[in-house]
């Protein structure tokens, strides 16, 4: 059975479908990317999983359970987190207290202890490279610090599948690669599943290992990295006409 199955899912807003009949399944310790053009649906895919927005159609099931429809916080607490890429951090708060409200507030089975908490921060931090700016407030943290601090707090909570929507948007190349190790390590250290938006083609070629392309909502191609890629419909709706393979470089 995989970790996350997705049937028929849809969503309307005014009787416009922005996602619209979308079928999916993730298996466990995959990273599965979702790719496409600026209003897909991939956002409003992602949301629905982690239960910001209804499903006006379909259902979400994870781990055999069906999650359709339940509040945010509730699907968070199965072990589902969501990782935005604008960052909302508390700024004042420094880098480990911030983590460590994610596994205060944002774990699976109840809430912990804050020295608890705080010993899982400084595990995650340290896994992350951040533990040089655990006493720092967040407000002095750069942009790829903060988007790491995000994953860290998400980590902190233990989930087993990481929503992540467009994090390595903006990040210059050095950041950006040590950005793909770090997706690379929880799916591979911490056996985390990972489904993920994303643009970047050179990050879908490094770390996806099976990606479904939305197209005005619906399902263009679904398949590894170079199935999709090669794909003459996906080419041309997405990667521009006339482009290759060569684009995820």
């Amino acid at each position: 059975m995989a970790l996350l199955e997705v049937r028929g899912l849809g969503k309307r807003f005014g009787g416009l479908p922005a996602v619209d009949d979308v079928d999916l399944e993730v298996e466990r310790a995959e990273v599965f990317a979702v790719i496409g053009p600026n209003g897909a649906g991939k956002s409003t895919l992602l949301k629905m999983i982690s239960g910001i927005l209804t499903p006006s159609a379909g259902s979400v099931t994870f781990d055999g359970v069906d999650i359709t429809g339940r509040k945010p916080h509730r699907i968070r607490h199965t072990g589902i987190a969501k990782v935005l890429q604008t960052p909302r951090v508390f700024g004042t708060m420094t880098t480990r207290e911030n983590a460590a409200l994610g596994a205060m507030f944002g774990g699976t089975g109840g809430r912990r202890s804050e020295r608890d908490a705080l010993v899982i921060a400084d595990e995650v931090l340290d896994m992350l490279s951040l533990s040089p700016k655990r006493g720092l407030p967040v407000n002095n943290l750069n942009l790829h610090e903060k988007r790491t601090l995000e994953l860290a707090r998400a980590l902190a909570g233990r989930p087993r599948i990481l929503l992540l929507d467009e994090v390595m948007a903006g990040l210059n190349p050095t950041e950006l690669d040590t950005y793909i190790g770090v997706v690379r390590r929880v799916r591979d250290e911490l056996g985390v599943t990972v489904v993920w938006v994303e643009h970047l083609m050179k990050a879908i070629a490094a770390l996806a290992d099976r990606v479904l392309v939305l197209n005005f909502g619906q399902e263009l191609a679904q398949g590894t990295v170079d199935e999709v890629l090669s794909d003459p419909a996906v080419i041309e709706a997405y990667l521009g006409r006339g482009a290759g393979h060569d684009a995820a470089g």
